[in-house]
């Protein structure tokens, strides 16, 4: 299977404020180094490429969720089963807008090579994004 991938990075906000003749409003776009495209990746399995994407909306509940990347996730195009071999990037987003409703990422026993110990966490506020 090929794989196109391309990596952007943007942040939008609106700042909105009321005038004395109106509505004022201010667009505020930081966008990556140079415009949009932060890096883009070949199709492979050789170096700074990506042979494989997994994505899903997960509805969760106070217990733990684990995704195992070798061999327990499925193809959303084939339906095939696929293992990845090693991590070339991941995004989390916390959809949920209700305060207090966090998600803690890590604290397990084979964590992602990111964090040093079983026991370390990053936790995604509401509305919050990992990357």
């Amino acid at each position: 299977m090929a794989v196109s991938t391309k990596v952007t990075f943007e942040v939008s906000a609106k700042e909105i404020a009321v005038k004395d003749l109106g509505t004022a409003l201010l667009d505020h776009v930081i966008r990556g180094v140079g415009g949009e495209i932060i890096t883009k990746y070949a199709t492979g399995t050789a170096a700074s490429t990506f042979d494989l994407v997994y994505s899903n909306t997960l509805t969760l509940a106070a217990t733990s969720q684990d995704l195992d990347l070798a061999g327990s996730l499925s193809s959303e195009l084939t339906g095939a089963t696929i293992t990845m071999v090693e991590l070339c990037g991941i995004v989390i987003v916390n959809k949920s807008t209700v305060a207090g409703e966090f998600l803690a990422i890590g604290g397990a026993a084979a964590p992602l090579p990111i964090f040093s110990a079983g026991t370390d966490e990053i936790i995604v506020s509401p509305s919050g994004v990992f990357f």
